[in-house]
């Protein structure tokens, strides 16, 4: 087969897989002939229509050298002329090679659009959150900045600002103890400021209920969730935070609290100050760099030094993963992206990885960068993520 031949086959495979127009009778004859003739010819073909091989294909496109590989396959070429017994097979495998260097990008120019549009795109969480009154009533608060919402109490202004939830607190005569919830959804996030200057960042799948302005020797909230607090000095009014099965007492300090009802621990990390973590009549005292870890089943305690930023980087927009296990991982991810995980095989959930990614990306960026480790494959339909064992395609 002359060059002429080879580049009208090119063009005759091209049309073959987009399928727009049917072939003509002299172009059908040729694939035919070509399938015939080429032992790697109908593997090539279901090979380069596979959704998932484009998928690849696509990931490693900018990575790839089309000038290389016309290089590789010159050299195997000469190489396939000295072997003469092999002469046939050679000359069947220059064929679909040169099928898929000669007529990949025409192919591929045609099919990206639609690969782009089966592969559903998974957003990252924003700010977002529901305020819920005292009497019961909800605002639902977002990006966009409010105006002042109200007073309560008599005294308190509440504004929205900057992704922020502040109280303000006006005469301090007669307050009474008025309480807000601050509700944040799957795929969400919010910063609030309580009356007293205190500043909390509220992750996902979170819940906080706190006075809108503090009375008496105490400040005294109750979390549901995970929360990175930075808590205003004051040695004459402690900070307590109520959890569900234990609570936290601080003065003035930074730190982060992990406390979901679907996990089995609770994990105060400590970034600057002093708390005591307690549980029941048992409590620890926490200093920089330690984390307590409260085991629910058991009741017991654990502290151990830590690098603190993997466990305060969402607050960054990071996700850092030290040692964590993909079903840790998975949840993690579940509560940001609003994902339904599945596992195919178990032992999968125990796989550990390291990792630094980016908080604000979409899904589809995330997995690639888990899928490189070449552990796992991961399969997106809707918002539910299949996750199964690592099975090389290609």
């Amino acid at each position: 087969m002359d060059i002429l031949q080879w580049q009208r086959l090119v063009r005759i495979v091209s049309k073959h897989l987009w399928n727009r127009t049917p072939l003509e009778d002299s172009e059908q004859s040729l694939l035919e002939e070509w399938k015939r003739n080429t032992w790697q010819s109908e593997q090539l073909l279901r090979t380069v229509s596979d959704f998932d091989f484009l998928s690849a294909k696509r990931k490693t496109e900018e990575r790839f050298s089309w000038e290389d590989a016309w290089g590789e396959f010159k050299q195997r070429q000469r190489s396939w002329k000295r072997k003469r017994k092999w002469r046939y097979i050679g000359y069947a495998s220059m064929a679909a090679c040169a099928i898929l260097i000669l007529g990949w990008n025409v192919f591929w120019e045609h099919r990206q659009i639609d690969l782009q549009s089966q592969i559903p795109v998974l957003e990252a969480g924003l700010s977002r959150a529901v305020l819920i009154l005292e009497n019961g009533k909800t605002v639902d608060l977002g990006a966009k900045r409010l105006p002042a919402i109200f007073q309560q109490a008599g005294s308190v202004t509440v504004n929205t600002y900057k992704d922020s939830l502040l109280y303000a607190v006006g005469n301090t005569q007669g307050r009474q103890l008025v309480y807000n919830t601050l509700s944040i959804p799957r795929k969400g996030e919010y910063k609030l400021i309580l009356a007293d200057g205190t500043k909390i960042w509220l992750n996902s799948e979170s819940r906080i209920k706190y006075p809108v302005a503090f009375v008496g020797k105490e400040r005294r909230i109750q979390l549901e969730g995970e929360a990175y607090f930075e808590v205003k000095k004051d040695s004459l009014h402690p900070f307590v935070i109520e959890l569900e099965n234990s609570c936290i007492e601080v003065l003035g300090t930074s730190f982060n609290v992990k406390a979901y009802t679907d996990e089995s621990y609770v994990y105060t990390t400590l970034v600057d100050g002093s708390v005591k973590f307690s549980f029941g009549e048992d409590s620890m005292i926490l200093c920089p760099n330690e984390q307590g870890t409260l085991h629910l089943l058991s009741g017991r305690f654990d502290k151990k030094k830590v690098d603190v930023k993997p466990y305060v980087s969402w607050k960054e927009g990071k996700f850092v993963f030290e040692d964590q296990t993909l079903e840790e991982i998975m949840r993690t991810l579940g509560r940001w992206y609003d994902l339904q995980v599945f596992f195919t095989n178990e032992e999968l959930k125990k796989a550990t990885f390291i990792g630094n990614l980016e908080r604000y990306n979409d899904f589809n960026k995330i997995i690639e960068m888990l899928e490189m480790t070449q552990v796992a494959d991961f399969t997106i339909h809707g918002n539910t993520v299949v996750i199964s064992r690592y099975n090389p395609k290609y």
